[in-house]
């Protein structure tokens, strides 16, 4: 029996450190492989190199499209014309670039499914970002951004995926039929160690540039949040930053004397153990879209959170019940102040967390949502 064919276009290789929402573009792309498709996978903004095909943490099967960026993107559409039944498309900017090509090139795609991935509404995020620097734009200007953005998806998408309720909401609020939404997935492993056992506090972040969300968080932090704790707590306790670092940092964490107590750990094998050390996860994020993984990571492993109402509303989750929420820098400090000191407060959000977790970001519900939204893609009307 033939194996439909799927065509997954991205920025890069999705490979599970890098953070960004890539470690669940690496999920569906394993997932298609599980399900039965023969995938070739298309990074538009990074070139992929053999070390990416060869790399063990991408599934063997996947056919991997080397040394090609956007500008390769036609002509690998022609040389394919009538070889896929599904073209899966991640993120805004992907799917411009895709109608774009499509358009400009009078390419055929007759009998080819298009499923549009948004990721996240990334104009949202920058809304936020603007509002922090207090430079947020009329509602004339947030609304018409925001259609521009939702319409990318028209006229030839057969299904939008979201990854959470709020922003399927908005997509469908403005028109857009058959919109899906496919999370994160994750399975629920508490780390071991009881409350006393533990030490400290953790990030865990890819840190790319000064822009970008994580960046944000871990100098607000640092700056303005972490001091307070250090008064109450001792300077002995320390906060972790984990991830792949591509820029320093270091000369953003201005307060004297704090930038000692932070560790810049970079890229870490282990994550388990890293979990099991630490007493608590904080995510001072404060402009982002989608949903935040790296808070339904840390619950899986069973480490508490502490967050703003951002990722709070995000993951629709309770404040005090399931996780800590604080939007000013105070409040921040004191809610990190009182779970770092009560064991109660502590189990008690751990538990919540874990069902959370299990019940969300179940593997085997993952797995039969994405197979319902790849047939089901089918049933629509194809790109013209």
């Amino acid at each position: 029996m033939l194996r439909s064919r799927i065509l997954f276009i991205e920025d890069c290789v999705p490979h599970p450190s890098m953070g960004s929402g890539f470690p669940r573009a690496h999920k569906i792309l394993s997932q298609m492989v599980d399900l039965g498709y023969f995938v070739t996978f298309y990074p538009l903004t990074t070139p992929a190199k053999l070390t990416d095909k060869t790399s063990f943490d991408v599934p063997a099967e996947v056919e991997i499209v080397l040394d090609h960026t956007a500008s390769q993107l036609g002509e690998f559409l022609k040389s394919r014309e009538t070889y896929y039944d599904i073209v899966w498309i991640s993120r805004p900017h992907n799917l411009k670039i895709f109608n774009q090509v499509v358009s400009t090139q009078k390419l055929s795609l007759s009998g080819v499914q298009l499923i549009y991935d948004a990721e996240a509404i990334f104009c949202l995020r920058e809304f936020e970002q603007q509002r922090l620097k207090g430079n947020l734009p009329s509602e004339t200007v947030m609304q018409a951004r925001l259609r521009q953005e939702l319409n990318l998806s028209t006229p030839h998408c057969a299904t939008i995926v979201t990854v959470c309720e709020p922003e399927q909401q908005i997509f469908s609020r403005h028109g857009h039929p058959n919109v899906e939404v496919l999370g994160h997935t994750l399975k629920a492993t508490p780390t071991p160690a009881n409350f006393h056992e533990r030490r400290h506090i953790l990030f865990i972040g890819a840190i790319y540039s000064f822009n970008s969300p994580n960046t944000d968080s871990v100098i607000w932090f640092v700056n303005h949040i972490f001091p307070k704790i250090q008064k109450k707590l001792g300077s002995a306790i320390t906060l972790n930053v984990v991830g792949t670092h591509t820029i320093d940092i270091t000369s953003q964490l201005a307060r004297s004397g704090i930038q000692d107590s932070v560790r810049l750990l970079g890229k870490v094998e282990d994550l388990a153990e890293i979990y099991n050390q630490h007493r608590l996860f904080i995510a001072p994020t404060r402009f982002a879209a989608g949903i935040s993984h790296k808070v339904h990571e840390a619950a899986a492993h069973g480490l508490p959170v502490v967050t703003t109402p951002l990722i709070a509303k995000q993951l629709q989750w309770q404040p005090d019940t399931d996780i800590l929420v604080a939007k000013q820098s105070e409040d921040f400090s004191r809610q990190c102040i009182q779970l770092y000191e009560d064991e109660a407060l502590w189990t008690h959000l751990r538990e919540n967390a874990l069902k959370k977790v299990k019940r969300e970001c179940s593997p085997q519900q993952f797995s039969q949502k994405l197979a319902m939204i790849l047939r089901d893609a089918c049933r629509h009307e194809v790109i013209d």
